[in-house]
């Protein structure tokens, strides 16, 4: 009876621990921009929105445009770095200085790993 018991305990205790190491599952992104002004904007933030959640904001570029951050850099006003879960997501980039201009796109999430998001607002030039 207690034999079963123990096994009884270490199983559900097995199963509980696999449970948490797929909440565990993260990785980083690292956002960047290339440049803080558009034609008729002037200067500006970029809010970072993921699933629609506000994250934080980009207040300068990443310079020299030429180089790129380093992917697990601490966030500054050039970049933003985040933990998030294994998984694939959507994000918005809001300039700050207009209701309509924005930047869309995805990222992929892999356990362990880091991954750069370039936000090229060169687009409007």
């Amino acid at each position: 009876m207690r034999i079963n018991l123990i096994i009884s305990i270490l199983t559900i205790a097995t199963l509980i621990s696999c449970e948490k190491d797929k909440e565990t599952d993260t990785g980083k992104i690292t956002f960047y921009t290339n440049a803080q002004f558009v034609l008729n904007c002037g200067p500006f933030d970029v809010e970072i929105y993921i699933d629609n959640s506000l994250v934080e904001k980009l207040e300068e570029p990443f310079l020299p445009i030429s180089e790129t951050p380093d992917c697990n850099a601490n966030s500054s006003k050039t970049i933003l770095t985040i933990d998030k879960l294994e998984g694939e997501y959507e994000f918005t980039a809001r300039l700050t200085c207009s209701e309509t201009l924005k930047y869309m796109g995805d990222f992929k999430v892999k356990n362990d790993s880091c991954s750069l998001v370039f936000i090229d607002l060169t687009y409007g030039e």
